[in-house]
């Protein structure tokens, strides 16, 4: 493919380009997981890796990669691929995500200096869940050490209300 210029739409995400990863992981293990999810040591961090890629080749959109492995026997936990597009008034954003758990959704939220704020308006579940996802809500931002911080907040059938899941912080590499 021949190298392009960025597209003008792709401009408020590029902060977000590149690959990320991860650094500090709190996982909040009192929700139900609504997929198969290996068991994470909260003293040790380190047991849970993840690899965020944000990429761009002069379309009007982002392609967006998440992959999650259990660090000490590289078990492979998660896979979510999907593409931001930016709105022409460049203050608005849509995600189309898919997961390999059986899950899809259409996000949409806000863009702002370095941050993103992201929740769904749809949800698709395959029937293989066994506790289906309802609703999340994600946000990425940058800190003052540069770092990349991800929160997801989550509902499943069992819970009445968005809970956080996860906060991971990345640094870029």
């Amino acid at each position: 493919m021949k190298p392009t210029k960025m597209h003008d739409l792709v401009k408020p995400l590029c902060w977000l380009l590149g690959k990320w990863r991860s650094l500090n992981i709190k996982l909040n293990r009192k929700l139900h997981l609504p997929y198969y999810c290996p068991q994470f040591n909260e003293d040790k961090p380190d047991t849970y890796s993840e690899l965020l890629t944000f990429s761009e080749c002069g379309i009007p959109s982002v392609k967006y990669e998440a992959t999650t492995w259990n660090s000490k026997n590289l078990f492979p936990h998660k896979l979510e691929v999907g593409h931001f597009m930016v709105h022409p008034d460049k203050k608005h954003i849509s995600l189309l995500a898919a997961h390999n758990n059986g899950m899809a959704a259409v996000e949409q939220g806000s863009i702002k200096t370095n941050c993103l704020e992201l929740c769904t308006l749809n949800v698709a579940n395959a029937d293989i869940m066994h506790k289906p996802m309802l609703a999340y809500s994600r946000s990425y931002s940058i800190n003052n050490q540069g770092q990349l911080v991800y929160k997801l907040k989550m509902r499943t059938k069992d819970e009445c209300e968005l809970k956080e899941y996860v906060r991971v912080m990345y640094e870029k590499i």
